[in-house]
């Protein structure tokens, strides 16, 4: 079979509007990035089949994870 690799997530044509800009600039890009987690799956899963018959949510997992505190952005329509 093929070895797990790396899987990104990038945000696209995301809006930032007039009244979000002072947030955005002085808190969200000053804040450090944080260490990446590790997302785990049941190395006992070989096949779609599995998938289809016995794999449960618990067959996969997070470790390692942290968030900054919130940044409460106003919203706007």
């Amino acid at each position: 079979g093929k070895k797990p690799g790396v899987a990104y997530h990038k945000i696209v044509n995301a809006h930032i509007y007039e009244d979000q800009l002072e947030l955005m600039r002085d808190v969200q890009l000053k804040r450090e990035p944080l260490k990446a987690p590790t997302f785990h799956i049941n190395p006992e899963i070989k096949s779609l089949e599995d998938l289809e018959t016995w794999v449960t949510l618990d067959d996969f997992w997070v470790e390692g994870y942290e968030c900054h505190e919130a940044i409460k952005y106003p919203f706007s329509v």
